[in-house]
């Protein structure tokens, strides 16, 4: 079962010592490489998500950059707005994505990042912005997932969204995905080899 861990960050001091001293090292130092406060308690509550459900032995990152923990269980991290996202498997692959639902040039942006079925729908969809952020976190969970990351073709990936998501390109295993939107503003989308949990919210602190 993939366990999923939402929290909201907005509460986070990133000056804390209490908080930073629950985070691996090289955490605390990437939270202080950023230049503004609002990275610094994204990234923060990330590393508290992974300190909670997973624990404070240093993450290490694979020769393609996915993160792991060695002789711990696969899992994936994501942040947007307020929000840091946290996927926990206990065997094979897991990706997460969150997305803040902002204003975009969506026609624009998925010419250049969705595959030409993706398009259409995105086009001819009554809900352009809803349709154009659940492929793009469909397609990002995946992406993690397998490790393919974003330089890969457009084309060589490809959702259908008009009712529950279903992956037509590639067929390349047996892939899970859930999507929650329960949080207003922000769209998540996981994908793994294991059934997905429900989403836990939390505020982190």
């Amino acid at each position: 079962m993939i366990s999923v861990y939402c929290t909201d960050v907005r509460s986070l001091d990133p000056r804390d010592p209490a908080l930073l001293a629950k985070v691996d090292a090289r955490r605390r130092e990437r939270i202080e490489r950023f230049a503004n406060d609002a990275d610094k308690r994204l990234s923060l509550g990330a590393g508290l998500l992974v300190a909670r459900h997973i624990g404070s032995v240093p993450i290490e990152r694979d020769e393609r950059g996915k993160p792991y923990r060695a002789g711990g269980p696969p899992f994936s991290l994501s942040h947007s707005g307020t929000l840091a996202l946290l996927a926990v498997g206990s065997a094979g692959a897991v990706g997460c994505d969150v997305e803040q639902c902002r204003s975009l040039e969506y026609p624009k942006l998925a010419r250049r990042a969705f595959a030409p079925e993706e398009i259409r729908q995105v086009e001819r969809s009554a809900y352009p912005a809803e349709t154009f952020f659940r492929i793009w976190t469909l397609r990002e969970s995946y992406l993690k997932a397998t490790g393919r990351g974003i330089a890969v073709d457009p084309s060589s990936v490809c959702f259908e969204v008009s009712g529950e998501a279903v992956l037509i390109r590639p067929d390349d295993g047996d892939w899970r995905f859930g999507e929650f939107a329960c949080v207003s503003g922000y769209r998540i989308a996981v994908c793994g080899e294991e059934p997905i949990g429900n989403l836990e919210i939390s505020v982190a602190g």
